[in-house]
């Protein structure tokens, strides 16, 4: 017998097997699922050079990403990682290629349709999106660090 569910065989396991055997949390997340994801190495794009940027990229510099922020303007602190090489910064606006090939993208800009953008160019391209003002819009959200 092969196969990743507990049914027998012939049987498939669906999507939403659990909440229709009643064994689900009873949680209500509202469509959101729990997940720490890997992204030692991958390509991350941080469009926005103020304080939310900076957090954004500090918390994917700690789990060793591959960290490209793209804004016109930077913080001091994304200047000096900037020289430093531990991330790349495009000092320019955004364009949609940015999201080209990026594991996650995250809009932490201050201007709502520059974060509509970079939330539709990573869409465009199947790259999973957060809106830093606005969680909801995006396709993650990423916890408080206290």
């Amino acid at each position: 017998m092969s196969g990743y569910g507990s049914g027998g065989a012939g049987e498939s396991m669906s999507e939403d097997a659990g909440r229709e055997s009643g064994s689900g949390s009873g949680s209500g997340a509202g469509g959101w699922y729990p997940l720490l994801l890997n992204v030692r190495g991958k390509r991350c794009v941080v469009v926005g050079g103020g304080a939310v940027a900076e957090r954004k990229t500090a918390g994917l510099l700690d789990a060793g990403a591959d960290v490209l922020v793209v804004s016109p303007e930077a913080t001091e602190r994304l200047r000096r990682w900037a020289e430093d090489g531990r991330i790349r910064w495009a000092r320019r606006a955004f364009e949609d290629g940015d999201a080209e090939g990026a594991t996650l993208a995250f809009a932490a800009t201050d201007d709502a349709a520059v974060n509509g953008r970079v939330l539709g160019a990573a869409r465009e391209r199947g790259v999973p999106a957060n809106v830093a003002d606005d969680g909801d819009r995006g396709e993650f959200v990423v916890p408080a660090v206290v």
